[in-house]
């Protein structure tokens, strides 16, 4: 089973090719923006990623420049990925219906502040393909918000190929509030 193919999977994607508004994919982490191309091109869905490292996003740009002037010299018309260059924290998550977070190297604050964020502002059933596992009962208060938030619940697990692991974890999960937090959570 891969991941696209995982039901829960499958089901965010399908409502964002049907969604009327800009629904989107969204990658936090997306380094060399890989997620990305893999959701605008092969499941084609728009996506936005997030990659805090200027070098990482300048090689994701050059790729996505390379790849326009390949398909304009064919004469086809891609729809790529959109990728920015910024923190996570001050993301626009309203209209996110997948997300993919690549937070195997990230510390323990920022994973409970992402899922408080996409919590509070991802719509309600949202779904998350994380690489690191989650304690769902205790992120939101790792983050400093009240215990009545409720985290992101965990859906299933799905074991797919990456480039240090031939069979690695992925942990699906949902969103299962659109509740507003107490305060922003931006990245400063």
């Amino acid at each position: 089973r891969t991941l696209a193919a995982a039901t829960p999977v499958a089901a965010a994607l399908a409502r964002i090719r049907d969604a009327a508004d800009s629904s989107h994919a969204f990658v936090a982490g997306s380094s060399l923006g890989w997620f990305c191309f893999y959701l605008a091109l092969g499941s084609d869905v728009p996506a936005i990623g997030y990659e805090l490292l200027p070098a990482l996003h300048a090689h994701a740009l050059r790729t996505t420049d390379a790849l326009s002037e390949r398909a304009r010299a064919l004469g086809c018309v891609l729809k790529l990925p959109e990728l920015c260059c910024a923190d996570i924290l001050d993301a626009d998550f309203s209209k996110v219906h997948l997300a993919v977070l690549a937070s195997q190297c990230w510390d323990d604050d920022l994973r409970a502040r992402v899922a408080a964020k996409l919590c509070a502002e991802c719509p309600r059933g949202a779904v998350v393909i994380d690489y690191h596992p989650h304690d769902t009962t205790a992120e939101t208060a790792e983050a400093g918000v009240s215990e009545q938030v409720p985290g992101l619940e965990l859906l299933c697990c799905v074991t797919g190929r990456v480039s240090w692991e031939l069979e690695f974890q992925f942990f699906i999960l949902r969103v299962p509030c659109r509740d507003a937090l107490p305060g922003p959570l931006s990245s400063s």
